[in-house]
């Protein structure tokens, strides 16, 4: 090679591959002097040689990737994804925890089509009977005395439908002077809050629950 060849090398061909080294943001210009001889004197060999860039594919480690595979697997409620990882990994490391969780995931869904679950009924406590027609032993020591009342049942115009007799308790306390008429209300247990199964229920329904209320005495109206 001529000294003119090799300054035109050094010119042309060493910025190229010095861009492909550094990359197309980056940008380093060769500089040389050469000085004494003429263009076409001076013939000299140069051999290039390439350095191969290396490789960035690394071999893939299987374990790594069976291991990859159950991670995305192992919280999963969907019986194929673990079928799936089997028929990858039948003799794999985590095949016994799939079909584990296979079988349980089939033991749920036929219990879960075995029927719909049936909410317990609830249970009244009866209220216990107190003393009437002035005996002692009502309500707090108070005597009792039965009252005659009317139910009456209105239409949707406001006019009377049906009309029956009914039977209550009262009883008397004066307080300062004043008598007080009151009825006993009886107490008792009932379920409040609305089955999980019910349609349009709302949290504020649940959960549902046993409540026990106490006998009180209101005032007569």
């Amino acid at each position: 090679m001529t000294l003119g060849a090799l300054v035109k090398y050094l010119q042309e061909q060493v910025p190229k591959r010095v861009r492909l080294d550094m990359g197309g943001e980056k940008s380093q210009k060769p500089y040389a002097t050469v000085g004494g001889y003429k263009a076409d004197e001076l013939v000299i060999s140069i051999t290039v040689r390439v350095q191969p860039a290396p490789s960035t594919i690394s071999a893939l480690d299987p374990a790594a990737i069976e291991l990859e595979f159950w991670n995305s697997t192992k919280n999963s409620s969907d019986i194929d994804d673990f079928k799936e990882y089997l028929a990858k990994y039948s003799n794999g490391t985590f095949a016994g925890l799939a079909r584990n969780k296979i079988r349980t995931l089939e033991a749920a869904a036929k219990s879960e089509g075995a029927g719909p679950k049936t909410e317990p009924k609830p249970t009244a406590t009866e209220p216990k009977p107190v003393a009437t027609n002035g005996s002692p032993g009502g309500f707090g020591g108070l005597p009792l005395r039965g009252f005659d009342f009317d139910v009456v049942t209105v239409n949707s115009s406001g006019a009377e439908a049906s009309r029956r007799k009914q039977q209550a308790r009262h009883c008397s306390e004066d307080v300062a002077g004043i008598s007080l008429e009151l009825v006993p209300i009886p107490g008792g247990t009932f379920t409040m809050g609305s089955p999980s199964g019910e349609a349009n229920r709302s949290d504020s329904e649940c959960p549902q629950h046993q409540v026990t209320v106490a006998a009180v005495l209101h005032g007569q109206v």
